[in-house]
């Protein structure tokens, strides 16, 4: 493994000036001192992008005719450059720390069909790219400057195996902007934080279409770390069977705002302290969207638990059958946090060992909450939403609800303030226990009823066209779809929950219920 010292980078940029057509070499050493007469700070001047290209076990040039190694390529790229990996696996050898390590702003794509006799063609499904760690070292380490990240692009890999003691086990970036498409990262095993993918200080980060899965950490993130950056994107990627000796089982997001976290599958991930899911700290801006958890395990939280992170937005997600083995919360935990909005949820079949956060549970927030599903979340005291103050008042508002089969359907705590228009409380074999607990809860709207959802025992809560909760809600202008991305229907009222009813259409009826004043 070839590591490049910053007093290097000269070099390899000569190595462009080299690229450059004599006349060109002589402008720019113009400009640059015409720049200095002026008394103003040079800017870089980079070469054109060059693409090299990779193959496992061979030693050319990095030229389409004649493919060189990884460790060759990242020796001789600068800020730019493309390089294309062939299908295959690479390795590193002691005492490399790592299979590829990257201070440049450089893509590295994988999935190239490796004929050398045409323009690269990549399918990273067809031509599987994998950097094998082998418990040794890390798959990927991004090392780039706090005053001057670097931005990466990585697409169509296969991270496997990954081992460090300090840092990430799958993918490290340090100070760097991080662009990460169609990667795999596999098997990976992390010292400290981030077993699979590891990212620090990457702002602007894009990881999708990945799979992250049996990585190990023995601090947080067992299966993708985030910390301090800004921007970072994961989306389209299936993350599970991660383990956190810590927090956060899955995916823990640390003092990075703007993060989006969009289209992921992330289940049977297990923290053996906090949240297997995904775990999320002081984080502003954050939108968690159209992702579904399920089976991620830990002693205090098995989905999504969000502190100290004002102005996230939750929408459209399934938190199913998540649990934990002590008290804590089985499906989504809002943590003192300012300004919460939650959107198109299911939050079903949770379960704790014992407490009061089988499904929602919101400690010292304001949140609203719009067209969300809570059904059958089992354990403590079986409440589907809970909320408590931290001492200052929690105020949460909750529209177009479905809140059925739970021991206790909502309870508000002392100095806490609840307001729901047009729930579902469901009855018979739906009913809850008790439906309402506290005194600062105002209600109005409120149904009886049978839900009919489509297959709650196969985990479909979308409703059927019988419910009681169709042409029920109140129209929410700004939520025009459902959580499957169906439109909401101008023609009538909007349906209770997350679902539209899909077998209904315009001229839709549905059985009678029972209605109760305001």
């Amino acid at each position: 493994m070839l590591h490049i010292h910053p007093s290097r980078k000269s070099t390899l940029a000569a190595t462009h000036l080299r690229r450059l057509p004599l006349a060109a070499g002589i402008g720019l050493v113009a400009l640059v001192g015409f720049s200095l007469l002026l008394g103003a700070r040079p800017r870089p001047v980079l070469a054109d992008p060059v693409s090299l290209f990779v193959k496992p076990h061979v030693t050319g040039t990095c030229t389409i005719a004649d493919p060189c190694s990884l460790q060759t390529a990242l020796g001789t790229a600068v800020d730019g450059d493309v390089i294309y990996m062939s299908g295959g696996t690479y390795t590193d050898t002691a005492p490399a720390t790592s299979v590829a390590y990257i201070d440049q702003s450089i893509s590295l794509l994988g999935g190239w069909d490796g004929f050398t006799s045409k323009p690269p063609i990549r399918n990273p499904d067809a031509n599987i790219t994998t950097l094998d760690g082998e418990n040794q070292r890390i798959g990927i380490y991004i090392d780039g400057d706090y005053s001057a990240p670097i931005t990466v692009t990585l697409d169509g890999l296969q991270v496997t195996r990954g081992w460090a003691s300090d840092r990430g086990g799958g993918i490290y970036a340090r100070y760097a902007s991080v662009h990460i498409e169609d990667c795999h990262v596999l098997s990976s095993t992390a010292g400290t934080a981030g077993g699979g993918i590891y990212l620090n200080y990457a702002h602007n980060s894009v990881l999708t279409h990945n799979q992250v899965y049996s990585n190990t950490s023995d601090f947080d993130g067992g299966g993708i770390y985030v910390s301090w950056s800004n921007g970072v994107t994961v989306a389209k990627s299936t993350v599970y069977e991660n383990t956190a000796a810590n927090q956060g089982g899955g995916l823990f997001v640390f003092y990075s705002d703007q993060a989006s976290l969009v289209r992921n599958t992330i289940y049977s991930n297990t923290a053996n302290s906090d949240c297997g899911g995904i775990r999320m700290i002081t984080s502003n801006g954050v939108t968690i969207a159209r992702n579904t958890l399920f089976g991620n395990v830990a002693p205090y939280g098995g989905g999504i638990i969000s502190v100290n992170s004002d102005d996230v937005t939750l929408s459209s997600n399934t938190v199913r059958g998540n649990r934990t083995t002590s008290s804590g919360v089985g499906g989504i935990q809002i943590h003192t946090s300012d300004n919460v909005l939650l959107v198109n949820n299911v939050v079903v079949d949770n379960q704790i060992h014992s407490g009061e956060g089988a499904g929602i549970f919101i400690y010292g927030s304001d949140a609203r909450l719009i067209h969300t599903t809570v059904a059958r979340n089992r354990g403590g005291t079986g409440h589907g939403i809970y909320l408590q103050s931290s001492g200052n008042p929690v105020w949460v508002w909750l529209t177009n609800t479905i809140l059925v089969s739970q021991t206790v359907g909502i309870e508000v705590a002392v100095n806490s303030t609840a307001t729901l228009a047009a729930t579902l409380w469901g009855t018979d074999t739906w009913a809850n226990g008790t439906d309402t607990l506290g005194t600062n809860i105002t209600t109005s709207g409120d149904l009886w009823g049978d839900p009919a959802f489509d297959d709650p025992d196969g985990g479909d809560y979308g409703i059927l066209s019988t419910s009681v909760a169709v042409n029920a809600g109140f129209p929410m202008l700004a939520v025009r779809e459902d959580i499957g991305g169906h439109p909401r229907p101008d023609c009538v009222a909007w349906d209770l929950g997350a679902y539209e009813a899909q077998d209904a259409g315009c001229n839709r009826i549905h059985l009678p219920l029972a209605l109760r004043g305001d």
